[in-house]
């Protein structure tokens, strides 16, 4: 994080060369976001990566840059510089160049892409889920000698049941004696036939056992006599089958041929050399998932007769072109249509899908997207602190002062760690709801993608901030045209930036205020309420100066070309906007419209 920290700010590679300064300022700036006590984690981190300095390569021996000062107390001193806004570096502004498309982009995820990913996610899910469970059981699943039992008596009790006996005397059978093979097909469904057999393999005493108990019931009478080759058709019993565990060779042919009969059928082929075959080659593994659901290709082997005719019929079928690249020559890489996604507006006025297939390895792609989409929306548009955007638990929409709302944990400055609200607009709320639906986690929405497995049957709640920041604008850029998006110019994005410059926006844009609320009569969002609005159906915006900026300072860098004059500013809250002007809110710039200005919903 040191080092990331020093790239983006142009440092030297070397942090042994860095002054005193300049570590101070790496303090500085991070408890603009985290508590003390994560302050004086870093300043221990500092000081490690000090003693092993001669250790480490690329890293000169540099002396204590704090004098030898406890950590808990440089913590403390730059916890509250920051609180104070005496920091040597304030909290900087994302560039407006910047900020817009990041804002569009990440409301176009929220609102137009979330559900058809969301659809995916489950359509996928079920898919491997077919993929990976194998071909369904040939064969009866052996029950426990107590589960046979227990399946004798509840068969013996009910009083309709009627015990197959012999009408005549037969060899080895006399005239009375219960049918035992019929009387197994009859108890067990047709699943087995000797439960009663003393040589069947089970012990000679539970068999021994269960024959008294059939006995016992021929002695009150419940008995129908059957003759010979007619007593399973009397009994109406199911004839017991037996059967393997692998299907025969005319079965697995048939199965083939109407799988090749369907012309939406495709045969996965390589996309690259890999070191079992050529590019364009067919992946028989992943066809025999396909077919039959097993993991192996030991159908198609080329070692035997079977095997190389099932592979001159999948031939034909490649000749003819029906064939589907697989990325990585993986199975999990099959494409999947996407034939009800949803539309984008492109570069040259046209529309189309934002994506015609998609992969399971795509599809986690998306997923990260939409959940880092979900936390920039919700950060940006709520002024929010990153530890209270990521404290959002289920169920946290609600109602304050009759305004809409979400209720969170206050973490920074605060050891109590009480509840609070913040207000907020209709699209944060819809974010949010989508980032309840992906999230697994039992309690909080920002999580990590996939449960945990293993011993621990919870996973971790949390995500890092920074790292999905950067990874939704990297993918924003590499697919901007593709999904008919803005691309992103590059820049320093954290979270504590979100704060700072919708701050700015709302103290220095003229009406900007106004388009954090969804009407004149709902507070707007970000702000919090720690006291009851004077007058919620009367509300009034507040004043064009952020009570967290300093009202004398110039504005922050890029901001200062986008205001207004103050007067036009004051002209627009005092009554209707000038002829000619647009209010900064009806814009093209407004993310939170209901339908995005780059997309549109079939």
């Amino acid at each position: 994080m040191i080092l990331r920290w020093g790239r983006q700010r142009g440092l030297a590679t070397d942090p042994g060369r860095w002054p005193a300064a300049t570590w101070q300022l790496f303090l500085d700036e991070l408890a603009a976001t985290v508590g003390e006590a994560t302050v004086a984690n870093h300043v221990g981190a500092v000081r490690t990566l000090r003693d092993l300095a001669a250790a480490v390569t690329g890293v000169t021996p540099f002396d204590d840059p704090w004098d030898g000062r406890s950590a808990a107390e440089i913590g403390r001193q730059a916890v509250l510089n920051a609180a104070l806004g005496e920091a040597a570096l304030a909290t900087p502004t994302i560039p407006p160049q910047t900020w817009w498309p990041l804002i569009r982009a990440a409301w176009t995820y929220v609102h137009t892409f979330a559900p058809d990913i969301l659809r995916w996610k489950e359509q996928l899910k079920r898919r491997a889920v077919d993929l990976g469970q194998g071909a369904p059981p040939r064969r009866h699943v052996a029950r426990t000698a107590d589960a046979t039992d227990a399946q004798i008596a509840a068969w013996l009790a009910y009083p309709e049941n009627r015990v197959p006996v012999h009408a005549v005397n037969r060899p080895g059978s006399k005239s009375g004696e219960p049918v035992w093979t019929v009387l197994s097909e009859l108890i067990t469904a047709g699943q087995q036939q000797s439960i009663c057999d003393t040589h069947s393999g089970s012990p000679r005493a539970r068999a021994l056992a269960r024959r008294e108990a059939v006995l016992a019931v021929v002695d009150q009478g419940r008995t129908l006599a059957v003759r010979g080759k007619v007593a399973r058709a009397m009994m109406n019993a199911p004839r017991h089958v037996p059967t393997s565990a692998r299907p025969s060779a005319a079965v697995i042919d048939e199965e083939l041929r109407q799988w090749l009969a369907d012309p939406e059928n495709r045969v996965p082929v390589r996309s690259a050399d890999d070191g079992v075959g050529r590019a364009g080659t067919v992946i028989w593994s992943t066809l025999a998932r396909l077919i039959w659901g097993i993991p192996t290709g030991d159908r198609f082997t080329s070692h035997a007769a079977s095997g190389r005719a099932r592979r001159r019929l999948v031939e034909e079928a490649v000749a003819a072109g029906r064939t589907t690249v697989m990325a990585a020559n993986r199975y999990w890489s099959l494409p999947t249509p996407c034939p009800d996604a949803a539309l984008t507006l492109r570069t040259d006025g046209t529309t189309r899908p934002w994506r015609t297939h998609i992969t399971q390895s795509e599809l986690a792609i998306e997923l990260r997207m939409l959940r880092a989409a979900c936390y920039i929306f919700v950060t940006a548009m709520s002024l929010m602190r990153d530890s209270e955007v990521q404290e959002i638990q289920r169920g946290a929409l609600t109602t304050y002062y009759g305004s809409p709302a979400i209720k969170s944990t206050k973490v920074k400055h605060d050891p109590e760690r009480p509840e609070s609200f913040w207000w907020i607009t209709e699209p944060v709320a819809e974010a949010i709801a989508v980032a309840q639906q992906l999230s697994w986690h039992p309690t909080h929405l920002f999580a990590s993608l996939k449960p945990p497995r293993g011993k621990k049957n919870r996973g971790s709640r949390g995500i890092i901030a920074a790292d999905d920041i950067d990874y939704f604008i990297e993918r924003v850029n590499v697919n901007a045209d593709a999904y008919g998006l803005d691309p992103i110019p590059t820049a320093h994005v954290r979270s504590h930036m979100f704060r700072r410059t919708m701050s700015v926006i709302t103290g220095r844009e003229p009406n900007s205020e106004i388009a954090l609320g969804s009407s004149s009569s709902t507070p707007p969002a970000g702000l919090w309420p720690t006291a009851p609005p004077r007058d919620t159906h009367r509300w009034t915006p507040p004043g064009p100066r952020s009570s967290t900026s300093n009202s004398s300072a110039p504005p922050p860098c890029g901001w200062s070309t986008c205001s207004k004059p103050a007067e036009q500013a004051r002209r627009s809250r005092s009554g209707p906007a000038p002829t000619g002007s647009t209010p900064a809110w009806t814009t093209s710039s407004r993310p939170w419209t209901t339908t995005p200005c780059s997309a549109d919903r079939r």
